[in-house]
This record gives C-alpha cells, structure tokens and sequence, in this order.
C-alpha cells in the first residue's frame, strides 16, 4: 500500500527531531569531555583543588634540620684565635661567661694585657644564614681593651656546624664606639653605630653611621657603609678603600689606597695573611717616608718574613711561603687594624 504524502512528510519532520537531539548531546558530550581534559593538564592530582592546591617545591634555601640554633650562652663561653694581634701565630683564648681577663692567664705574656667582652644586649648580635646553607649563623660584637685608653669594638663571626658553633673571622668596628644594632639580611650584616664625628674626642662621638659585611669564603668583607674614620682623630681607624691589581704572580707590586693608613713616623707598610692557613706575613712599603698621599706599595714577594724587621730590627727568624691563593691584605699603623682586600696570587 502506498503511503500517503502527509505521512511522508511527517516522517521526515520526525526524523530531524532526532537527528538534532542526537546532535545537541553529542556536543554536550564533546564539551564537556574538552573541559575534563583541560582540568587534568591543569591539575594533574585528581584530589587537589584551586582551594587546595599542590604545593609548589621552593627554590630557597631549605632550613637544615641537622643544625641546632647558635646560642648566646655557647658564644660566651668559646675558645678564639687571638684576633686583637693578627700577627699572633696561632694563640687563643677561652671567654668565661663572655669575659677574659688576661692578668690571669699563664705562661701566655702576649695575653696578659689583655681584658675582653662580650656585648650582650640584644642589639649586640643577630642570627641568620651567613653561608648560604640554610642553617641559622651568628654574629656577635666584643670590647677589647689591651693596656691603653682605647676601647676596641670588634665584629665576630660564627656559622653553623652541626648545631656548634665555628669562628670564622673577626672586623675592628672602631674605639670607644657605641653599638645600636646588628642585623642580618640575605646574608648582609649591618651594624649600626655612633661614633665621632668632626672635632670630637675619643670618649663622646655622638656621629650615627652604618657598617656592612659579608662573609665571602672564611673572610669578613666590608661592602659598604659609612666610615667610622674621621679625619681630626689623634689615632683613626685606617681604611683601604681599593687595591691595584688585585691578582698577579709573585714578584707584583701591588698599590693599596685609602685613609689615615700611616704609621709611626710615617711608615706605610702592610700584613698578607693567608686565607686557607690564617698564616700572617709582613710586607714593607716600597719608598720614602713619609708620603702624604697614603698610599702603600708593596711587592708580593715569594716568601715573606712573618715579623716587622723595621720595628723588631735584626735577621728575620721565619718566613712565609707565598703559593697561589687567595690573601687577605690589610695594614695596622698605630695598632688599629684596617678593613682586609683580596689579593689573589696566581702563580
């Protein structure tokens, strides 16, 4: 029987209808499979949420677990190298509750003059992380006087081994100064000082000014920062404010520039110390006396002789081998030790 043409077209009305519901789903379907996919490359934990988030790893430093805090107690109580005489050779002593007292010491003469403290207020030392290995350090300020008038204030610095402290290496700040402060910051340390200013004496600075270190290797750098030196000063703090070049082989003369660097009756002479060893040699100046544009020159030498002739006077008794490496050179006219540079020999 042949259908009529009503049906026909109702049919294929019908038809349609279908085909567009089975369309309208399977875009449903693809969207929301697109959406799905999309989330997963997002996310890739299933169980984590954009109010759960999966912890990102950090690229700083991680705090070492291995490693106790410093502690005041602990540096109060430590064994030093003698880093009041930097030509001292190897000689320590040992803080009792912050204090040495050397009139009590024996057998040690070099010591006996000497009478040391430990800064202990809050604003006298800080933490924080000196070497870059993410374990807390420590920086402490100490008083040393040494028969005198002068009241030396020095900055010491400890890093972290294994929860124990270890000395790394000491900074004169300046004498008869006050401490403000002491911070450190992605390994900057700042201390802030008064000291004296133009025209005051010794005893009463009333001058506020800011020094900065950094540790680099096993040596306590200044990097900037306001000078403590001041020019009316009877016995200033020297400063050398560059080196020329700052490596060579031995056998270079090198050019130390800076402020208030000569010594009695005018003498510009500097001390190279070994930064691996702490072995200290002296190395006279290169010239008439005095200069009055302080300016050292010396000559790195293949062996050095480890005492001042030009004081001690005689043959020299022991000498320092200079091998390639990295030196510590700083000058101390008038027994106030200057700020270190680098000087690397290398050959």
């Amino acid at each position: 029987m042949r259908k009529h043409p009503q049906q026909y077209q109702q049919g294929s009305v019908a038809s349609l209808v279908i085909l567009l519901v089975v369309l309208i789903v399977a875009g449903i379907i693809v969207f929301g499979l697109r959406n799905v996919l999309n989330n997963s490359l997002k996310n890739p934990n299933p169980t984590a949420s954009s109010t759960n988030p999966v912890p990102v790893q950090s690229t700083s430093p991680a705090t070492n677990s291995n490693s106790s805090a410093l502690t005041v107690n602990e540096i109060s109580n430590a064994t030093l190298p003698d880093f009041i005489d930097t030509n001292s050779n190897g000689t320590t002593f040992t803080l009792t509750n912050g204090e040495f007292d050397g009139s009590t010491t024996k057998g040690q003469t070099d010591l006996s003059s000497y009478d040391v403290a430990m800064k202990t207020a809050s604003t006298s030392y800080a933490y924080g992380d000196l070497n870059g290995d993410g374990a807390s350090d420590m920086v402490a300020t100490i008083d040393a006087n040494t028969g005198g008038t002068g009241t030396f204030t020095y900055l010491l610095a400890f890093i972290n081994v294994k929860g124990q402290p270890q000395y790394v290496d000491s900074q004169l700040l300046g004498d008869r100064i006050k401490v403000n402060g002491v911070s450190i910051q992605n390994g900057i340390i700042a201390i802030d000082i008064i000291t004296q200013g133009p025209g005051e004496p010794m005893c009463c600075g009333t001058m506020p000014a800011t020094l900065k270190f950094k540790l680099q290797g096993n040596s306590l750098v200044q990097i900037g920062g306001d000078s403590t030196t001041t020019a009316t000063d009877s016995n200033p703090i020297p400063v050398i404010t560059s080196i020329t070049p700052s490596s060579g082989p031995t056998g270079t003369t090198v050019v130390l520039k800076g402020t208030n660097l000569a010594g009695f009756e005018g003498e510009l002479d500097a001390w190279i110390q070994n930064v691996k060893t702490s072995e200290v040699g002296f190395l006279p100046g290169i010239g008439s006396v005095p200069r009055a544009d302080q300016t050292i020159r010396v000559k790195i030498e293949n062996k050095v002789c480890k005492e001042n002739l030009g004081m001690k006077g005689g043959s020299c008794a022991s000498y320092m081998v200079i091998a390639p490496g990295i030196y510590n050179i700083y000058t101390i006219p008038w027994g106030n030790t200057s700020n270190k540079v680098k000087f690397t020999v290398t050959k």
